[in-house]
């Protein structure tokens, strides 16, 4: 059954997962700035040129958020009337917003968030989850039968409560393990359980680009609310230990 095409504006990590999984359910065309069109190739996709890739039925918009509204400006004159545009950033406020000032009327507008990445996503999607705010259409109930389809599991909310609830965890989650593995965790075979945790949370935000933990951060309207109560919650804790007597 032919289920349309989908343009992927972005080839970079994500935009290859996504290529993946997908050619196997689309028409799969992708572009990027950077000539990857060997890489394309070995991935079983067309390669084409920004018209093209963003002319499609569906169109993603794979790149990070600071460089989505160059994007939009870009793809905006190719975009069909009755496309499906999206994108896949970690935040959502802005980036809907953008979508519906910058792409014409006639564009449905979705914003989605997988909550996994390259390395969690390379194995097989099923039971991952993603996050499903639609905007601008009419097609979000298709759109949700197709992510189920292929094995992911479905949230769908507000570009809103998504970006205060993602800056109560993924922020959080991340602000803590950057911290963690500036402060520098020692190399023991003394340690417990928890250790272990926290070994694990370092090792979450090792291989993570500045770039998208800044943009999660500078972009997420909620951010830095989120990361002033745990500090605030650190600090009290670290007081109140500072005022116990010293042990004899």
């Amino acid at each position: 059954m032919d289920l349309g095409s989908l343009g992927i504006v972005g080839f970079g990590r994500f935009g290859q997962l996504a290529a993946k999984h997908l050619r196997l359910r689309l028409d799969v065309m992708v572009y990027d700035l950077r000539d990857l069109r060997k890489r394309a190739a070995s991935a079983g996709v067309a390669w084409g040129t920004l018209d093209e890739t963003a002319s499609r039925d569906f169109v993603l918009l794979a790149v990070p958020i600071s460089d989505l509204p160059a994007c939009l400006d870009a793809v905006a004159p190719s975009l069909r009337p009755g496309a499906l545009l999206m994108d896949c950033c970690s935040v959502k406020v802005l980036p809907v917003r953008w979508m519906l000032e910058r792409a014409p009327a006639g564009v449905e507008i979705i914003g989605l968030h997988p909550l996994f990445g390259p390395v969690s996503g390379s194995g097989g999607v099923a039971g991952l989850p993603i996050v499903v705010c639609p905007a601008r259409t009419g097609r979000s109930e298709v759109l949700r039968y197709f992510l189920e389809a292929a094995g992911l599991v479905v949230e769908e909310t507000s570009p809103e409560e998504h970006d205060r609830t993602m800056a109560q965890t993924l922020v959080v989650a991340h602000f803590i393990g950057r911290g963690l593995m500036r402060s520098g965790l020692p190399e023991t075979p003394l340690h417990t359980p928890s250790f272990d945790r926290l070994e694990r949370m370092v090792e979450m935000v090792r291989d993570d680009s500045n770039q998208m933990f800044e943009d999660m951060n500078r972009y997420n309207p909620f951010a830095g609310e989120a990361r002033r109560r745990v500090l605030e919650a650190l600090l009290h804790i670290h007081r109140e230990l500072e005022t116990l007597p010293p042990g004899s």
